[in-house]
């Protein structure tokens, strides 16, 4: 289950099983990404999606509740994410 918040409030997320990969909170894996579209469009925003993950999987500490990003770095996330929004306005 994704329980992330979708910057298009997204009904429905596709998550397929890998059996090679085993579960283990202190060794969380990385959140792949793929384009099922030949679109420009498509791979543009999941490229930005990569980005913004890498992001915020560098301040990933297992357990913690809440992390400090820096000024910096939400400033990159803003600016990601409003691309993204303008992706999805040109797209829907």
């Amino acid at each position: 289950m994704d329980v992330s918040p979708q910057i298009n409030q997204a009904r429905r997320i596709l998550f397929l099983p890998d059996p090679n990969q085993v579960f283990d909170s202190n060794e969380p894996k990385k959140n792949l990404f793929d384009v099922a579209s030949d679109d420009p469009e498509a791979h543009k925003f999941v490229q930005l999606a990569r980005e913004r993950y890498d992001i915020y999987h560098e301040y990933r500490e297992t357990g913690a509740r809440e992390v400090y990003i820096s000024d910096a770095d939400r400033q990159r996330i803003f600016v990601i994410e409003e691309a993204m929004r303008q992706i999805l306005s040109r797209i829907f």
